[in-house]
């Protein structure tokens, strides 16, 4: 298999995981795109719960995480080893966006399992493809 073929067939599958994430997007009424989707550092999903009038309320939380040049915000602490008196100061750049909350239903936590599966490969598979062509950037 020639190295245009191999490129042509990474091609295919990565616009095919960002079809499904782009079908994923509208089933779950995300109001981001399966491109913004993967700009992206991260992506956590958590569970919490809510009580109210005597009744619990289970619902999925769905955040998205940039971090490095993507942030727009820094956070800055100080930091002190055990071992040393000094203080040292520490900056990351990290910024969480919230995309949805939904109720915990069985389909609702497949589709959001779902959402991350395909996300994780299409960000693979466009790392693979940066590589590949020698760009270097995603």
């Amino acid at each position: 298999m020639a190295d245009w073929e191999v490129l042509e067939t990474i091609e295919k599958q990565y616009f095919s995981e960002v079809a499904k994430l782009g079908e994923l997007c509208v089933r779950l009424e995300l109001s981001i795109s399966p491109e913004e989707l993967l700009e992206l550092s991260g992506l956590s999903i958590g569970t919490y719960k809510v009580r109210r009038g005597g009744r619990t309320y289970h619902y999925i939380k769905l955040m998205g995480v940039r971090t490095g040049d993507l942030s727009d915000r820094e956070e800055t602490w100080l930091v002190r080893r055990p071992t040393d008196d000094r203080e040292r100061e520490r900056r990351l750049r990290k910024e969480t966006v919230h995309l949805k909350n939904l109720k915990l239903t069985p389909q609702n936590k497949e589709l959001v399992e779902e959402l991350h599966y395909y996300w994780q490969r299409a960000k693979a598979l466009l790392k693979w493809l940066c590589l590949v062509r020698g760009s270097g950037e995603m």
